[in-house]
């Protein structure tokens, strides 16, 4: 299981990449890349991409709302 902190660094990565590239050109692979991480640990963390993407919305979302 992947913890909490790992997760938020990962959303924020995640974040940082979609708003640079786009959402379609950004994949797991660039993602765990950029943090050092295996794509297993954001397998681990997220099901799959489409699943990231939407906590990272999600975050997004509550980041505006606090």
């Amino acid at each position: 299981m992947v913890n909490d902190q790992l997760r938020i660094r990962i959303i924020e990565e995640a974040r940082k990449q979609f708003q640079t590239l786009g959402i379609k050109r950004v994949t797991m692979s660039d993602i765990a890349k950029q943090l050092g991480v295996s794509k297993k640990t954001l397998y681990n963390a997220f099901k799959d991409k489409e699943e990231l993407i939407d906590s990272t919305l999600e975050h997004h979302i509550n980041e505006d709302i606090t």
